[in-house]
């Protein structure tokens, strides 16, 4: 028969242990999906890519304008329309540029 005191030890020791269990699971799962700050944690990750679609063609090469002042040039890039189920260009654009952000 088990003493209410070994018992009583037993059942505490489980219950400081398993919440340690959980942060380490957490950890190792983060550790191998790895640190992604850009990456904003509220929004669901991308959808991955659907076997059925096909890759975008390659990039155009389009006339960069002058530069202008405090903004920095964008280029263009293919992106997939769903109701089209195509990709669609859209056209390089001058972007704001702030200083210390990527």
């Amino acid at each position: 028969m088990v003493s209410r005191r070994s018992f009583l030890g037993t059942l505490f020791a489980a219950c400081v242990a398993a919440p340690l269990a959980g942060v380490a699971a957490t950890s190792e799962a983060h550790a191998q999906r790895g640190p992604e700050p850009w990456r904003d944690p509220r929004r669901p990750p991308p959808p991955p890519h659907h076997p059925r679609r096909p890759p975008p063609p390659p990039p155009r090469h389009e006339r960069r304008p002058p530069p202008r002042r405090g903004y920095r040039w964008s280029p263009g890039v293919w992106e997939w329309n769903p109701r089209r189920r195509s990709y669609v260009w859209r056209s390089g654009r001058w972007v704001s540029h702030h200083p210390g952000r990527r």
